[in-house]
């Protein structure tokens, strides 16, 4: 045995083998496991015929939403709304300046 405590490296190989094997297993098990954790997520669906609704915007319009926060206090609370809201109704489209405002003369436009 030398200092790695292995007395050759086949054991080392092996070793190697078994561990990315693992780690291929997990993984495999957690994407599973998303995978059909996703599908049971709630969303808003329509009273009428149980389909999601439409989020049509006109021509002239970017967003169906625009979420409005304090600066020094409300960030966090406000991302938080628009990820559920983005779980709940896919496509919509909400706008946060943290997330989409570049420039913040833009905020007018």
């Amino acid at each position: 045995q030398d200092i790695t405590g292995f007395s050759s490296s086949d054991q080392i190989v092996a070793l190697m083998l078994v561990f990315n094997f693992m780690v291929l297993l997990v993984f495999a098990c957690v994407t599973l496991y998303q995978s059909v954790t996703a599908r049971s997520l709630p969303n808003v669906r329509l009273a009428t015929n149980k389909q999601l609704p439409e989020l049509a915007l006109r021509d002239s319009c970017v967003w169906h939403l625009f979420l409005s926060h304090i600066w020094s206090s409300g960030q966090d609370q406000v991302a938080t709304i628009k990820r559920q809201l983005q779980l709940l109704l896919p496509g919509i489209r909400v706008f946060l300046d943290i997330d989409d405002l570049h420039e913040i003369n833009k905020l007018e436009e």
